[in-house]
């Protein structure tokens, strides 16, 4: 007599096989697209020596030196844009929007 139904379809039971296997398949989804940002994290925290060296003082010599460094070149989008110091900011601007999306769609 307790049944629980999906506020948007009354028709759907929260409590039936097919729903649970939905929540669970979202569940598996939103963990993928969390990890996306949090494994950029990953990658520039393994060449934030060469992104952000302590030695380089001046921006413009150590752009030069990030555009001259073809190991980076494959994360070049990910900081291209961002000032030396900053170069995680993308992956912050990207959890930030996903937790924009998200508080979104509980309101």
């Amino acid at each position: 007599a307790n049944r629980k139904y999906l506020r948007v379809d009354t028709s759907i039971s929260c409590q039936s096989n097919s729903f649970e296997q939905f929540v669970l398949l979202d569940s598996l989804f939103i963990a993928f697209y969390l990890s996306i940002p949090l494994f950029w994290v990953y990658l520039l925290y393994r060449v934030r020596d060469h992104l952000n060296p302590v030695e380089v003082a001046r921006a413009t010599v150590q752009r030069q030196n990030m555009d001259e460094d073809h190991s980076l070149q494959p994360l070049r989008f990910l900081y291209v844009v961002y000032k030396p110091q900053y170069y995680y900011f993308e992956a912050i601007e990207m959890l930030r929007r996903i937790f924009f999306c998200w508080f979104n769609s509980l309101t």
